[in-house]
């Protein structure tokens, strides 16, 4: 739990200090956000749990703003990537984290 929230706090942290053209809570930093958000959820080179948590917490810190257009455009580009396939474990370590899980039950 103490690395999530180190993570969190991280996050949070660039979160605020998106370009300083805009300023926290404007419709420039919703959009900035925006941008890492989607730019977060091509990043094949990241692990995919780092960027889920990334970008699930970009699209409830939109939500809690009241950024309803950057929100629904956010959840598109979720959905597009779990079709695509590159938001999701492959079935290969799905399996793997089955079995992890099986052993240490």
């Amino acid at each position: 739990m103490r690395g999530r929230a180190l993570v969190m706090v991280e996050v949070d942290f660039c979160l605020k200090m998106l370009p300083s053209s805009s300023w926290y809570g404007s419709r420039e930093w919703a959009n900035s956000v925006l941008r890492l958000a989607i730019q977060e959820l091509k990043n094949k080179g990241r692990v995919l749990s780092a960027r889920q948590l990334e970008v699930f917490y970009c699209l409830e810190v939109l939500e809690e703003a009241g950024f309803v257009w950057q929100v629904k455009r956010l959840r598109n580009h979720i959905h597009l990537a779990i079709k695509k396939g590159i938001f999701t474990a492959s079935p290969c370590e799905a399996d793997s984290l089955l079995k992890k899980r099986e052993e240490a039950s």
